[in-house]
C-alpha cells in the first residue's frame, strides 16, 4: 500500500511530504510516526549531499538544522527523533489524521487502503496564552 504523507497547520496549504509503502493492510499511529521521521531524515541527508556537507545535525525538538564543522560529523539519532515526536503526539502537540479521520492512540490499529493520506497536522500554541 502506498500512503501519502502530509504536513497541515490551521490557516495553511497542505504540504505534501512523501510516499511510504507499507507491505501490511494495517499499521500503528506508533509506526506513521516513525515513518513520517524517517523520511523527513532522509531528504535532509540528500540535500545535505547536494550542498556538499557530510550530514545534518537533527535537534529532537527543535528541528532540523546545519550546525558548524564538529556537528556535521554527528550523526543524527533517530531513536531520540521518534521518541520526541511520540512524546508530543501524547501531549497533543500534533494530531495525525487517516482519511480525514483522527487516531488518538499510538497503538491504534489504522486499516489502509489504495490512496490513504496521512495528514499530521501542527498546532501552534497561542501566545501570551
Amino acid at each position: 500500500m502506498r500512503v501519502s504523507l502530509v504536513d497541515e497547520v490551521p490557516g495553511q496549504l497542505k504540504q505534501p511530504r512523501g510516499t511510504v509503502t507499507v507491505a501490511m493492510p494495517t499499521v500503528t499511529v506508533r509506526e506513521l510516526i516513525r515513518a513520517r521521521l524517517e523520511l523527513e531524515l532522509e531528504r535532509f541527508r540528500e540535500q545535505a549531499a547536494e550542498r556538499g556537507t557530510a550530514t545534518w545535525l537533527v535537534i529532537p525538538g527543535a528541528g532540523a538544522r546545519p550546525r558548524g564543522s564538529r556537528a556535521r560529523s554527528r550523526q543524527p539519532d533517530i531513536e531520540a527523533m521518534v521518541g520526541v515526536a511520540l512524546a508530543g503526539f501524547e501531549r497533543n502537540r500534533f494530531f495525525v489524521l487517516v482519511n480525514d479521520r483522527q487516531v488518538t492512540a499510538l497503538d491504534e490499529v489504522v486499516p489502509l487502503a489504495d490512496a490513504t493520506e496521512v495528514t499530521f497536522l501542527h498546532l501552534t500554541p497561542l501566545r501570551g496564552g
